[in-house]
Parts: C-alpha cells; structure tokens; sequence
C-alpha cells in the first residue's frame, strides 16, 4: 500500500488531521491514511476536468448497476439495480428509512456500544430509544431484540460489521434477527458501510440470508470507508423487495437530492475498480491489528484486546490497567495519542474506560503510538 507523506496527511485538512498540537498522532476518526486509489482518483480528475459540477442527472443507473455487480462478486449477493438508491450518507439514509419504512411514532431499537449519530436518530425521528447489549464473546443479545419488538418497537438499526466492535455477523444471527423482525411486524435498517472490510471471508449482507430478511430489510451501503471517500457524499440505499421499492419512488425530492456528481463518479469507480485494493489494504491493516494485539498485551497489563473480524477498527478495553477510566484523557493529553472516546459509544457509565483506535495508518505510525503509550504506562505503574 502506498502512503502519502506526513506533511501531505497534514495538508488534507481533514478531521483526522485537525488536532492543534502538530505533536498529536490522531487514531480516531474513521478515515484511512492510505494513499487513494488510481482509478478512483482519475475518475474525480475527469469529472473536474469535463466541469461535471452540476446536478447529478436522476436517470443515470451507473452507481446502481456497479454496485449490484460489485455485491454479487464480493458478497455473492445481487441487489437488484433498480432497488439501488444514490444518497447524501449512511446516516441521512438510517434516518430516511426509519421515516419511511417504520411504523409512525414505533421506538427504534439498536446495540451499544454504538457507532455514535446512532443515539440521536431517536431525536431525528422523533421516537423512543432502545438499547440492546452486544459483545464480542455473547454477540447480539436477541433475547433483549424480542422483548423491545413485543413492546412494539418498529425496527432495529443494525450495525454490520459492527462500528467499534467489529463483529462481523454470521448468517445464524442474521436470520434469526430477520425472523423476529418478522414476527413482530417490525424492521431491519442495516448499516453496513465497513462491508468491503472483512478478514479471511466474505461480508454476509442482512437482506441476503433468507425470504424474511429480504421482506423486512433495507441496507445502507457506501465506498466511504474502503475507500476513503466520505467527503464527497455518496452513499447507497438498498430495498430488497416491491413493495418497498414502490413506497420509496412516492417519497419526495428531499429524500433522495443531496448526494454529490463527484461523489457519484468516485463511487461509481470505487466498485468498478481492480478490487485488490481493498485487499492489499485488509492485509496491511491486518499486519497492524496483529502487532497492535500482541503489542499492547506487552505492555499494558491487564489491557482487554482482541483482533477484530471485520474493519481497522480496535476497540480496547482500560478499564482494569493503571489508566483505568481516565484512560482516554491520559493517552490524548500524556501521550499525544488521540483516539476516540468510549464513551461516546456508550454513554459515561459503560463507555468510561474503553478506547476505539483506529490502525489505518503507516505502521511506522502505528508503533510510534504504541511507544508512547507504553511510556505512559511505565510511567504511572
């Protein structure tokens, strides 16, 4: 994998590279330091170049039928193109189809951890929250899904793979999850931006593991995080049955409007381009989660770590260490280590003490955090 330099990552002006302290090594935020890919690159220059600035064109099916082909090559699931639709970004479209597809004023159920903008679609929608358990060693509690449908809950905003665990659902869970959905006349609203991001085996998307899923699910896709292409604002909304495809064409101009013409071409390159980019760069990412593991077991005792199945995404347990609760303040502000805050994924009495490190970076980058955090930690032993 290529990387660009450390003055190039810095002139990008992105989140990832907006900390004050030019000392800081940033891990949060979900963007990528891999160079992008050529083709994708040489799409935006042409659009630019050819002034491709304007509206997107709503008839064009380009970004549909790529994206059709690429799921059925990586996933061996074909989504119908024309049940395919552009979007501004996953969170809009998790919104837009509670709205659309839920019954009106029914709670919305998902697990926590959480990928954070989860917490605040109960606001957007105006509904109730519910909050389910999911670990890494019991997976989804389903017991707890039940019990949220039986007291009426609409549906159930699923996270695969799972932002910060990294869980990568198996089919058993995913139809079982699609049946209750069933029974209960409820929903699926899948989140499955990290798809392209699985170790050693194919992403099983929810609609694709049986008749009910498909009756109940709408997916939300995007080549946001494979390819690091957030900031041009494209993302997927996947029906996998008529009658959702027919009430989502009746839905107004303000559902679908808002996705970016760069964003579309970028999009439409990223699912057509040689896919061993997104390999190379799950094998680099691979090598780093592997030393990032053993690394900390060093030098952290009593750290929980585990590699994860699925996206760059470490989600590291401090809680039983000498950081203890504190411990993402002390590696942002003792190590210049800035990750992201479990507690923004679980709310401060569960998430205190949890830290989300992301190792899409240069390894060298990688082993200069975790020099520095063992520093910190010899330090306050």
């Amino acid at each position: 994998m290529r990387f660009p330099d450390l003055s190039t990552l810095k002139q990008r002006g992105t989140e990832k590279w907006s900390c004050d302290n030019p000392d800081t090594v940033p891990m949060f935020v979900a963007e990528s330091d891999f160079a992008t890919n050529d083709e994708v690159m040489a799409a935006i220059r042409d659009a630019v170049d050819r002034e491709q600035l304007g509206y997107p064109c709503q008839g064009d099916t380009r970004l549909a039928e790529a994206l059709s082909d690429f799921c059925a090559s990586r996933y061996g699931w074909r989504p119908r193109a024309e049940w395919v639709f552009p979007i501004a970004d996953v969170v809009r479209g998790l919104w837009m189809a509670i709205e659309t597809f839920t019954r009106p004023g029914s709670a919305i159920v998902f697990a926590t951890p959480a990928y954070p903008p989860f917490f605040e679609l109960g606001t957007l929608a105006g509904r109730e929250s519910v909050t389910v358990g999911v670990t890494v060693d019991g997976g989804m509690d389903l017991a707890a899904v039940e019990r949220a449908f039986q007291q009426g809950a609409g549906c159930f905003v699923l996270c695969n793979p799972h932002n910060p665990l990294g869980l990568a659902f198996d089919r058993e869970t995913l139809v079982r999850l699609a049946d209750l959905a069933a029974a209960y006349d409820a929903r699926i609203i899948s989140d499955e931006i990290h798809a392209p991001l699985v170790f050693g085996r194919r992403h099983i998307p929810a609609a694709s593991v049986s008749e009910a899923a498909a009756s109940v699910t709408v997916t939300l896709m995007a080549a946001s995080k494979a390819w690091n292409v957030a900031g041009l604002k494209c993302a997927q909304l996947i029906v996998s049955n008529e009658r959702d495809a027919q009430v989502w064409a009746e839905r107004p101009p303000l559902y679908w409007q808002g996705f970016s013409i760069l964003g579309y071409e970028a999009s439409v390159a990223c699912y057509r381009a040689d896919q061993s980019f997104v390999d190379e760069q799950l094998e680099y990412v691979g090598r780093n989660i592997e030393y990032a593991v053993s690394r900390l077991r060093q030098v952290v005792p009593g750290i929980g770590v585990y590699a994860p199945e699925a996206t760059y995404l470490l989600w590291l347990d401090f809680r039983n260490t000498v950081l203890g609760e504190a411990a993402w303040e002390v590696l942002a502000t003792e190590a210049s280590v800035v990750c992201s805050d479990g507690r923004a994924f679980a709310g401060e009495s569960e998430g205190a003490g949890w830290v989300r490190m992301n190792l899409a970076c240069q390894d060298s980058t990688l082993r200069l955090a975790l020099d520095r955090i063992e520093q910190v930690v010899a330090a306050r032993s």
